[in-house]
Formats: C-alpha cells, structure tokens, sequence
C-alpha cells in the first residue's frame, strides 16, 4: 500500500513538471508530443488510484 501511494506521489509529480514542460514548449509539435506523454500519464495515474481505492475496500 505504501508504495502504491509512492508510486502515486511520483506520477502526479511527474505530470505537474510535463504540464510546466508544455506550456513553456513554442514548437507546435514538440508541444504535441508532450500532450501525447501527458494523456499516457494521466491514464497510469487513474490506474494507480482505481488500485489504491481497491485495496482500501
């Protein structure tokens, strides 16, 4: 469980610094490839709480 929550910590860490990432990026498709990133993120975070929530039930 602790290392679930961890791991959890990371992930949203590591989208905040893509989220600074793309708003600083001018290239338009650079900016593209890191919203690509992004959404892959965003989908390992759900997994990880849907995960969390299950082992607390």
């Amino acid at each position: 469980m602790l290392t679930e929550k961890k791991t959890l910590e990371g992930l949203l860490e590591g989208e905040k610094k893509l989220v600074e990432r793309i708003k600083s990026t001018a290239d338009p498709k650079k900016r593209a490839e890191l919203e690509e990133a992004r959404k892959g993120l965003e989908a390992q975070i759900k997994i990880k709480q849907r995960s969390i929530k299950k082992s607390l039930t």
